[in-house]
């Protein structure tokens, strides 16, 4: 008998070779077909207009749009982690910071070091970072917060990524500061609990800048007082929502909980508002957390010209609007006409 004789495809039935991944994939198919039959079911046993099949199919197709948009930024951060030369030559037009200005330095060797030791940070970024330091910021943050609680952490297998990073040792005597490009498109999965409720994320990405400050400086080990860390601007945020988050991922809404966290995530840790995590006892925590005054900015409001009148009866009515980094907004008295 043959090689390819004596060959045979192993016995199956149905469920061998099916993962439950796989299996809640067509489960989840499956509910949404039935779901969408469903629909259009009802809307012709109730007689409703056709305006409402419609706007379904709107709301359908822009949502479509928003996930293939949220895949292919995936894709791309995904294939900066990857293989960040060969990316860097496809979009020039994409280049890191380092490479225009030079005093920002490649970091290849810190994410070399990231890359060995994600693995094994799962653990400690699970206890001392999320639970011990995330929960209790996301419960100061507001009363409706008061009982969040993480359920589930996995890091996954992809770490962040660092572009840049820049130095400053001659500010300030006792202190270093120093400016992170960090940019993350991994595999992490959260679930977290309010209220009883259950939501989870994944297919996280983000991108920001962070400044770290070690100060004060010291004598004694571990040679720094603290540690002030805090983002220069608004990160860039998005993720895809599952368990009981998928009943808002829809157009709109999901964009309104995108903005109401990056509102918290301001309230928190964009300038000028800082975390601090103390290394030693006696440290001034409080003046840590106070950005130093360097100078007084006045603005005065004059007049404006030109205005488009963006009301259908008599004309516009003005106000002036000026956002400072950190969700702090003043707005001037609105104009009538």
């Amino acid at each position: 008998m043959s090689q390819y004789q004596r060959q045979s495809l192993p016995k199956t039935r149905m469920g061998i070779g099916s993962t439950e991944a796989h299996l809640v994939v067509i489960v989840k198919r499956y509910l949404g077909i039935v779901g969408l039959v469903f629909s259009v079911w009802l809307l012709g046993y109730f007689h409703f207009s056709i305006s409402w099949v419609l706007l379904v199919v709107f709301i359908y197709m822009f949502r479509i749009r928003q996930c293939t948009q949220s895949l292919v930024r995936h894709k791309k951060l995904n294939e900066i982690n990857k293989n960040k030369e060969q990316y860097t030559k496809a979009c020039v037009h994409e280049l890191p910071s380092w490479v225009f200005f030079p005093d920002i330095e490649r970091a290849e060797w810190i994410n070399r070091i990231i890359k060995k030791a994600w693995p094994y940070a799962n653990r400690y970024v699970d206890q001392a970072v999320f639970r011990d330091v995330l929960v209790r910021l996301v419960r100061e943050a507001s009363s409706t917060l008061a009982d969040f609680s993480f359920q589930k952490l996995d890091l996954g297998q992809i770490p962040p990524r660092i572009e840049g990073v820049k130095v400053y040792t001659d500010n300030v005597r006792d202190q270093i500061m120093i400016d992170i490009e960090v940019i993350y498109a991994g595999d992490a999965i959260m679930k977290a609990k309010l209220k009883g409720i259950v939501c989870g994320i994944k297919n996280i990405q983000f991108v920001a800048d962070i400044r770290i400050i070690l100060s004060p400086l010291i004598n004694t080990i571990p040679l720094v007082g603290a540690v002030t860390f805090f983002f220069l601007k608004k990160p860039s945020i998005d993720f895809k929502l599952t368990d009981a988050g998928t009943l808002v991922d829809i157009p709109g809404l999901h964009d309104l909980l995108l903005v109401q966290i990056n509102d918290i995530i301001a309230s928190m840790m964009v300038l000028p508002n800082r975390q601090v995590l103390p290394f030693v006892k006696d440290i001034p925590i409080g003046y840590l957390r106070c950005s130093n005054l360097q100078s007084v900015v006045r603005a005065f409001i004059l007049g404006a010209k030109d205005l488009i009148n963006a009301d259908i009866v008599g004309k516009s009515d003005p106000y002036v609007k000026v956002k400072v980094p950190g969700s702090i907004e003043y707005r001037t008295e609105t104009i009538d006409n």
